[in-house]
């Protein structure tokens, strides 16, 4: 069975309200300071397509990366209906899709017959404009709530309609400096409703067959101090987690409430939740990082202790300022208790291997 060949982390669309002003936050806290950006007029576009129909439809693209090369792209809807505005409409501000495959024409056109043949994998969106061809398969049922774009290898390269230079917001407090420094996303937590109905489907359409497993619930070793809105709560969550070309997935199901993975999914639909950007902070770094946060009123959504309190987890609700999603830091630190083993029940694997 064919699947979509993943590559690498080309960027992920964040659909936002205003990209201007999304990009001037991302400056602030993420470092991205140069932004290329892009004016795609409905007459600028050709072959436009939507949800099946033929569609006019138009949007501004402002595209950052990091000083590592971890590129995001602030998708603003500006006319007619494409999938970025129904995004918008019924979920609010959001990471709409991830890009990790580029593709000569020929082969472009014989994915899309084939993954119609073999998966019934529709096409959200195409278009081509100016050299440039964009297709979005309408993975959000199979993969979580988001879609996979493709687009053509071959295309020129073209000089932005304009570049967005917010240097002047790049001002981060001594200890938090390593925020502009991100070498990669280590991985998008996507909240489902049903973690065991998603799986086989990244490994049918991905390839992405194998997956560790993690039951975060309370237990001696386990998760302790978990913490939900500033206040201490008894929850637990099943997860699965793997590596895929240069980035991980994390898909996270809430089990016992309250969770913000089943909240994200009660309110907007099943979704990419957070992105994980930094593992193994010490707790200098984690609180130089929290106290400069609630300076700008971001706090903690989300936390909790593991493993006798060597690891501790701490979602930032980053949502307004990033367009949609949270912000994840893992701190490490010398454990408390007597072993660092998690108990029994604790991970376990998945291997959808026969199954692709």
């Amino acid at each position: 069975m064919a699947t979509l060949p993943i590559q690498r982390l080309y960027h992920a669309s964040v659909v936002v309200n205003d990209a201007r002003a999304t990009a001037q936050h991302y400056a602030r806290l993420l470092g991205i300071t140069r932004w290329e950006v892009h004016h795609w007029t409905p007459w600028r576009l050709t072959n436009t397509h939507a949800y099946g129909y033929r569609a006019e439809f138009g949007y501004t693209t402002a595209t950052g990366r990091n000083a590592r090369g971890v590129t995001f792209r602030l998708v603003q809807p500006t006319h007619g209906f494409s999938t970025y505005t129904e995004y918008l409409i019924t979920r609010g501000e959001g990471v709409h899709s991830l890009c990790a495959t580029m593709l000569p024409p020929r082969e472009l056109e014989s994915l899309l017959t084939t993954l119609a043949q073999q998966h019934d994998l529709s096409v959200a969106q195409s278009f081509d404009g100016d050299g440039q061809t964009s297709v979005m398969f309408d993975t959000r049922r199979a993969l979580g709530g988001f879609f996979v774009e493709v687009i053509n290898s071959a295309a020129p390269l073209l000089a932005a309609d304009e570049v967005w230079d917010f240097s002047s917001e790049d001002s981060r407090p001594d200890g938090v400096g390593w925020l502009a420094e991100i070498p990669r996303v280590d991985h998008f937590g996507v909240a489902v409703s049903s973690l065991t109905e998603k799986l086989p489907a990244y490994a049918r359409l991905l390839g992405v067959s194998r997956w560790s497993g993690v039951h975060f619930h309370n237990t001696p070793g386990g998760l302790e101090h978990a913490t939900f809105d500033g206040r201490v709560v008894d929850n637990a969550w099943l997860l699965a987690i793997t590596d895929v070309a240069d980035f991980g997935l994390e898909l996270l199901q809430g089990t016992r409430e309250p969770t913000d993975y089943q909240r994200t999914v009660q309110r907007i639909g099943e979704g990419i939740h957070h992105i994980l950007v930094r593992r193994g902070a010490s707790d200098e770094e984690w609180w130089a990082v929290r106290d400069w946060m609630e300076s700008m009123n971001i706090g903690v959504v989300m936390s909790g202790r593991v493993r006798y309190g060597a690891g501790e987890f701490f979602y930032l609700d980053t949502r307004a300022a990033l367009g949609g999603y949270l912000l994840e830091v893992l701190v490490s630190r010398e454990p408390a208790g007597p072993s660092l083993q998690a108990p029994a029940n604790w991970r376990f694997d998945f291997d959808f291997t026969s199954k692709v």
